[in-house]
């Protein structure tokens, strides 16, 4: 409503309305328009301030959408860059990840490859297969295929790192395998602890025939472990104990005063001295064919004396001797010439790397006239000369 105190600004604004509606009651003209008016009927009219402020206010709202825009654009950009350098941070640990899961994978397949072996072939070459190291996880998850294991008849787990604990889940399979007879374990770390477990195993009923275990850590305390086992078991015939470090045999001497299954005996490449003590333990052993003490500082007297107890032997069969690089000179050529002529059963003969030289040529060529089954004669860097060669080789004709 106007109150009469708008002025003619208002008047005009009033008329304007009337104009557009075309009248009221069909009566034009200012004054029926004014007349005729309801009283309730009002016509803001927004002032310049108020449409100023308005519009600053859209204005001022548009920027802030504009600026929140901007930032969300902005953040969203953040989140994509920092999203792509995790990515690239990570991407190196996800493949990593991948490809362990993959390695984990054929490693497990590779293992149930050895284990069907074991299970289902009557032998088995599992030497160099990595499967020791660590607490021998690998090796111990293959072994059990041994234990009830009627099939298997020879194993080579040579070169594998195993450790003495997977030495003695092995013994704990053979405490349960009858059917086993060849069992090879050189080049691993087993060591004492290891070969006390398998010399537990070994004394009961095992049927193992030949047992390697050269190049294994084995000292003083290992040697006379498996000296308690020979001394009960009937049935090992060869055991390889090369490269160990052993010294102390006193134990083992006993072991062979009484065993009578045991043919093959090597002992090469230890630190042992004590031949006497190897001699008179011989000298009451009637089972050994083949012995190997190359490697040992046996020295003339050691080596003397064992070759006296091979030749006093009775009812015994030696086919094969070792005493390469044992510390020989002439002297002990003559001990063990007369072993030569006396043992005609004797195939293989190995005096290398000793310096006897053409006074012990001599003797020996004189007994090898005798030996008429003498196959395999190693005399290589003996220091030889042209007259001593020659005897040796009139001892061959």
């Amino acid at each position: 409503t106007f109150d009469g105190q708008a002025g003619g600004g208002a008047d005009a604004a009033v008329q304007t309305a009337v104009d557009a509606v075309g009248g009221v009651d069909g009566v034009g003209g200012d004054e029926a328009a004014v007349a005729t008016a309801p009283a309730s009927v009002a016509v803001p009219v927004p002032s310049y301030d108020d449409v100023q402020y308005q519009d600053t206010e859209s204005a001022a709202e548009m920027w802030k959408t504009g600026a929140m825009g901007v930032v969300a654009l902005g953040a969203l950009a953040g989140l994509g860059f920092f999203g792509h350098k995790m990515f690239k941070s990570q991407a190196p640990k996800v493949q990593q990840a991948m490809q362990d899961r993959q390695f984990a994978n054929a490693s497990q397949q590779r293992l149930n490859d050895f284990l069907s072996q074991l299970r289902n072939q009557p032998t088995a070459d599992l030497s160099a297969k990595n499967l020791g190291g660590g607490q021998d996880e690998g090796f111990c998850y293959v072994v059990d295929a041994l234990s009830f294991n009627e099939r298997l008849v020879a194993v080579d787990f040579s070169k594998n790192a195993i450790g003495p604990v997977g030495a003695q889940q092995l013994a704990q399979a053979l405490s349960s395998n009858t059917a086993l007879k060849n069992l090879v374990l050189d080049t691993n770390n087993i060591g004492d602890e290891g070969v006390a477990a398998h010399a537990t195993s070994l004394a009961g009923g095992s049927q193992v025939k030949t047992l390697g275990l050269g190049s294994n850590g084995i000292g003083d305390a290992g040697i006379n472990a498996l000296a308690e086992m020979l001394k009960s078991n009937t049935v090992i015939e060869s055991i390889e104990l090369n490269s160990n470090s052993i010294e102390d045999v006193a134990g083992l001497c006993e072991a062979i005063r009484v065993t009578t299954s045991l043919k093959r005996l090597n002992l090469s490449d230890n630190y042992i001295e004590d031949g006497q003590s190897l001699a008179s333990a011989l000298k009451e052993n009637a089972s050994i064919e083949e012995l190997v003490l190359s490697g040992n500082s046996l020295g003339d007297e050691g080596v003397i004396a064992v070759c006296e107890a091979l030749k006093q032997r009775q009812g015994a069969n030696l086919k094969v001797l070792e005493l390469a690089n044992v510390s020989i000179s002439p002297e002990a050529m003559g001990a063990i010439s007369d072993l030569v002529s006396a043992c005609s059963t004797l195939e293989t003969l190995n005096l290398s790397m000793n310096e006897w030289g053409d006074g012990g040529a001599f003797k020996l060529g004189t007994a090898l006239e005798n030996a008429k089954n003498l196959v395999n004669l190693d005399c290589s860097a003996a220091s030889l000369e042209a007259p001593g060669a020659m005897a040796l080789a009139s001892g061959l004709k």
